[in-house]
């Protein structure tokens, strides 16, 4: 069956972003061993060529600056985990019958203080109580959510 319409993006897996005007190599847990092995190996390979390598004391400094820049620059890496979380689930069966639409509203113009919308309709008031329940303890029974407990 394969991986059965799951698409990997090696953008996922490794990327560089900018931020605050500085480029960083942001990489995914799984290759944080490599990048971790590849420092320790720059640093053996440094200090090998600085002993046998060049026979000019400045190739080898000029080798070492390389080198130490691309370790800088690794050593700066961003490892990124994803972690599955899983919210506690209330008595909530989801019906499809129940649902009946979905409204969306954005502003128009954008504009920062105003917030995009999103809205369901249920078919009874009971469903929509169960449902407006799950996403409360979704959210840690708190009223508003401040941490992004739930995304759309």
């Amino acid at each position: 069956m394969g991986n059965a319409g799951w698409r990997v993006s090696l953008r996922s897996l490794v990327s560089v972003r900018i931020r605050g005007g500085i480029p960083r190599l942001v990489v995914h847990e799984k290759y944080h061993g490599y990048v971790k092995w590849t420092l320790r190996g720059l640093a053996v390979l440094g200090i090998a060529s600085s002993v046998i390598m060049f026979p000019e004391w400045y190739w080898a400094l000029g080798f070492a600056i390389v080198l130490f820049l691309m370790q800088l620059s690794l050593g700066k890496a961003v490892v990124q985990y994803s972690t599955i979380f899983v919210q506690p689930q209330p008595d909530f069966v989801y019906d499809p019958a129940e649902w009946r639409a979905m409204a969306f509203a954005f502003p128009d113009p954008p504009a920062p203080d105003l917030l995009n919308v999103v809205g369901c309709a249920f078919g009874s008031v009971e469903y929509a109580r169960k449902f407006f329940r799950l996403l409360a303890a979704w959210n840690n029974e708190a009223p508003e959510d401040r941490d992004d407990n739930i995304r759309l």
